[in-house]
């Protein structure tokens, strides 16, 4: 059916991003601890999006940690660049798709997901400058799926790509967005490598080919 052929779509652009475009993002942080206290201070108000830990800066890997543990069994999809690679190292599982070579398109195969799949609860974990790129943010104004949330990792900046200052978020994807705040990087200290198969050299669509047996064994 129609979900079918979207996954076979995205395994398509997973298998295609085997060179530079899989580390085309920015950086996230290296200081601050995020805890599920953290997280509960920012559950499901009305407006939807103050920012989980005030002005705390996180570190990315534990802001994801704390997402993935906060959904347990939420179908996790995160954007392209060091937000896919970190997810890859430190939550991977068979509910994970790791959107390597789409910038700016994780919401939309989110919002495509959860609208297809009503009984499965989708997250969307985007860094800022994927954010700012998607073309989704006013169809996500106006149609919300309930059972999707979005999460914003924001650290300002694009290192990845020479950025030394993102565009800031608006006010309104405060409105959308669990926003978590992370500090940039220390120059060469992102150690996690890029996104592989699961065994080596088979490719990436085999991480897609994954994520869509778990979501039809659901």
């Amino acid at each position: 059916g129609g979900v079918v052929e979207f996954f076979l779509l995205i395994a398509d652009v997973l298998d295609a991003g085997t060179g530079d475009v899989g580390n085309t993002l920015h950086v996230f942080g290296q200081l601050g601890l995020i805890g599920q206290a953290d997280l509960a201070a920012d559950d499901d108000a009305a407006g939807g999006g103050k920012s989980l830990a005030g002005d705390a800066r996180l570190t990315r890997d534990d802001a994801i940690r704390a997402i993935a543990g906060r959904h347990p069994r939420a179908a996790l999809l995160f954007s392209n660049g060091y937000t896919s690679r970190a997810a890859r190292a430190t939550v991977d599982d068979a509910r994970c798709l790791y959107n390597v070579g789409y910038m700016g398109g994780t919401l939309a195969i989110g919002w495509g997901l959860a609208r297809s799949r009503p009984d499965v609860e989708v997250v969307v974990v985007d860094g800022d400058q994927n954010a700012l790129m998607s073309a989704m943010k006013d169809q996500f104004a106006t149609d919300r799926p309930p059972n999707l949330h979005w999460y914003i990792l924001d650290n300002g900046i694009g290192a990845s790509v020479g950025t030394s200052e993102s565009v800031p978020l608006a006010a309104s994807y405060r409105d959308l967005a669990r926003i978590v705040r992370t500090r940039p990087d220390e120059p060469g200290s992102f150690t996690h490598p890029r996104v592989a198969a699961i065994r080596a050299g088979e490719p990436l669509a085999s991480l897609a080919a994954r994520f869509r047996a778990h979501l039809a064994s659901r």
